[in-house]
């Protein structure tokens, strides 16, 4: 199956460059996530496609619900060739059931066989061990991708790129992706990456949605290693004990002496999930501190203080955001020349020379953003430029006139 899975891997490239053009992208732009998807298409082909060692606990899982309608894993173990099929699964759920859609679709393809005279599966076929490590590669290319998106909030395209890639091949990333996956980790990687995301979001615009997201991806995370719900505890439980601390250092105990044993006892007991906590609550404080720009000119009268608090500064970079696009700036154009006039949809099509779908898109983000305006009147859409919202930028780069 080699060359197929070569041709395979060869117009999913294609399909994604044809999905980037669409949306406006030329290769200017799309070239970085084209080479990252061409790098991704060896460790596809060559990937493991056997369960082994810690997979076969995670797989059990899945298995056993989908065939036997329970958790018990006895029988299971036996039919993956397991030593001891006594053994006691501690093993988290979360990989089994990011695994479950492709393998329900296989699920679904091979009881269909049956009417074609296929005999009845038992999970164990090597197409369901492989779907599962498929899946396994997926969400961790999918969060090689969503990670070098991420990145380029600081940097350019390349640097993301490269960047991402280090990441990916100079960790046990690339080893658990190729050689082993199926285990965990692929699937923890992707989580990790949402887990990101979703506090990067959550730290530009807090609201209930996003903070709702952000804890459903920390919750993923820990259902598919549990390892990292310590690491993502460890600030909640470093707080607790320095409560711990402060009111064991007041309160007397049973025999009237100061409680400071209390405290340390206290402590260690919040911190006997390993030193491991340290160094995570360690690695965290330094990004922070990383974060929190240097005061290089504490000792120097500073010339001008920035007059644009934070929620501006957010509306802002959403506004920019929308408008770093030379279809969507042409867009704008169109409409600051029609002197308030609206705009149908397909003027734009022709003007663009894009095709519906990608017009749309592109009029999507501007509404989101709340540069423009969109009325529905009959079949067409029209669109008009949202009063004040360019003047905005007008007023961030205006001098300030002298009190």
């Amino acid at each position: 199956m080699r060359p197929w899975q070569w041709l395979a891997a060869a117009a999913t490239v294609a399909v994604l460059a044809a999905v980037l053009r669409e949306r406006g992208l030329g290769l200017r732009e799309a070239w970085p996530t084209l080479l990252l998807a061409a790098f991704l298409v060896p460790t596809y082909v060559d990937h493991s496609r056997d369960m082994e060692s810690d997979g076969i606990h995670y797989y059990s899982y899945l298995r056993s619900v989908l065939f036997d309608r329970d958790l018990d894993l006895r029988n299971d173990y036996e039919l993956l060739g397991w030593a001891n099929p006594a053994h006691r699964n501690v093993l988290p759920v979360g990989a089994p059931i990011l695994w479950s859609p492709l393998i329900l679709l296989v699920h679904v393809a091979r009881e269909a066989a049956r009417l074609f005279g296929a005999g009845a599966p038992n999970g164990v076929e090597p197409i369901y061990q492989g779907a599962a490590c498929l899946a396994t590669l997926a969400y961790g290319a999918a969060g090689l991708f969503l990670l070098a998106g991420a990145l380029r909030r600081w940097t350019f395209a390349a640097a993301a790129l490269w960047a991402t890639v280090l990441c990916w091949i100079g960790s046990p990333l690339r080893f658990y992706l190729s050689v082993l996956p199926g285990l965990a980790h692929g699937a923890e990687f992707f989580a990790a990456v949402l887990v990101l995301r979703a506090y990067l979001a959550l730290r530009d615009r807090p609201d209930v949605r996003r903070a709702a997201l952000a804890g459903a991806a920390c919750g993923l995370l820990f259902l598919v290693r549990s390892q990292d719900g310590d690491a993502l505890s460890c600030d909640a439980k470093t707080a607790v004990a320095k409560d711990v601390g402060r009111i064991d250092a007041h309160e007397p105990d049973s025999n009237g002496k100061a409680g400071k044993t209390q405290s340390i006892e206290s402590v260690k007991l919040l911190d006997q999930s390993g030193r491991s906590l340290h160094y995570a609550s360690a690695f965290l404080d330094m990004i922070r501190a990383m974060a929190e720009p240097a005061d290089l000119l504490a000792c120097c009268t500073p010339l001008v203080r920035p007059q644009l608090d934070g929620e501006a500064a957010v509306e802002l970079e959403r506004l920019f955001h929308a408008l770093a696009d030379r279809n969507r700036l042409r867009v704008v154009n169109m409409l600051a020349q029609a002197e308030g006039q609206a705009i149908c949809v397909c003027e734009f099509q022709e003007a663009l020379g894009l095709r519906q779908p990608t017009v749309s898109y592109h009029l999507k983000q501007l509404v989101d953003a709340g540069v423009i305006t969109r009325e529905q009147h009959g079949r067409f859409a029209f669109y008009s430029l949202q009063p004040g919202a360019l003047d905005r930028i007008a007023d961030l780069v205006r001098p300030a006139v002298p009190a």
